[in-house]
């Protein structure tokens, strides 16, 4: 009797997990093109450089920290073709 409620429960927790990372990557791909856009705006010869290009990656925001020792971190996405 256990086992029928815990398979419905595990299947709904996974779709609503895979939604939600489903939008998380549709939120960032739109950030990404945000910020090419901007990059096109500010320098028309971008435009022929992102056209020209075989793939690039754009990362809409880099966080830079340390004391000592540095690091970083960025979520972007990388376009082929």
């Amino acid at each position: 009797m256990r086992r029928r409620t815990i398979i419905p429960v595990t299947l709904l927790l996974l779709s609503v997990t895979a939604f939600a990372q489903n939008n998380k990557e549709k939120e960032r791909i739109r950030k990404c093109e945000d910020t090419k856009t901007d990059f096109i705006s500010t320098n028309d010869r971008m435009a022929d450089r992102f056209d020209e290009a075989y793939g690039y990656a754009i990362f809409p925001s880099v966080g830079k920290g340390g004391l000592g020792v540095g690091g970083a971190h960025g979520d972007g996405v990388l376009f082929k073709r």
